[in-house]
């Protein structure tokens, strides 16, 4: 069974975090910034199950979390200066599990890296990913769907 509540947290990031000029903004009134409230073209939101929201910051080369009903993100410190290759900066799909491991997709140069709350191992030819209820990791590869089970403690 695949989270159903995805779409929903997409139309609130996309309100909070003001995808145009008016509105409520998570972001400091939806303006364009490096601060802690203020996002460069977020691309990529997920929620874990603690209800925190992470948000992929492509412009400003982070991933910002945001606390259950926060309007201020908290920068998370990455470790992958080690994959070579993988830069922060553009990955397409940001996953998350349910103990908090994210991991970064970059469909451009076909690299998969677990950024946070990570082992040593690591996923490969990923085209798209979906976290089921267990917390595991459901992805197309290139000739096939897989479910991953992560089992991994930050």
């Amino acid at each position: 069974v695949v989270v159903g509540f995805s779409v929903v947290v997409v139309v609130v990031v996309v309100i909070m975090a003001g995808g145009g000029t008016t509105g409520n903004a998570m972001n400091g009134g939806a303006t364009t910034g490096k601060a802690a409230d203020e996002f460069n073209n977020p691309t990529s939101i997920v929620t874990d199950n603690y209800q925190r929201l992470f948000v992929n910051d492509v412009g400003n080369n982070r991933i910002q979390m945001f606390a259950f009903n926060s309007q201020n993100g908290i920068t998370l410190q990455t470790n992958i200066s080690h994959a070579k290759g993988l830069s922060l900066y553009l990955p397409d799909i940001l996953v998350i599990n349910t103990n908090t491991t994210v991991y970064l997709y970059n469909l451009t140069d076909n690299i998969t890296t677990c950024a946070i709350g990570c082992n040593n191992s690591e996923l490969n030819n990923i085209h798209n990913a979906l976290i089921d209820n267990e917390g595991n990791i459901i992805v197309t590869e290139s000739n096939a769907v897989v479910l991953y089970p992560i089992i991994q403690q930050c």
